[in-house]
């Protein structure tokens, strides 16, 4: 069971870890690039 219990704490961390990605996404600061929408450019804005 030991196993068993380390692989679901993995599944939780991961799933906490998108979870939070998606509900708080990283400062404009952070080295993370968004995905790119090709209808979304400045020359539209």
């Amino acid at each position: 069971m030991n196993a068993y219990n380390s692989l679901l704490t993995l599944f939780l961390l991961v799933g906490c870890a998108f979870t939070g990605a998606f509900l708080f996404p990283p400062p404009k600061h952070w080295p993370y690039t968004e995905p790119t929408d090709p209808f979304d450019t400045e020359e539209n804005k």
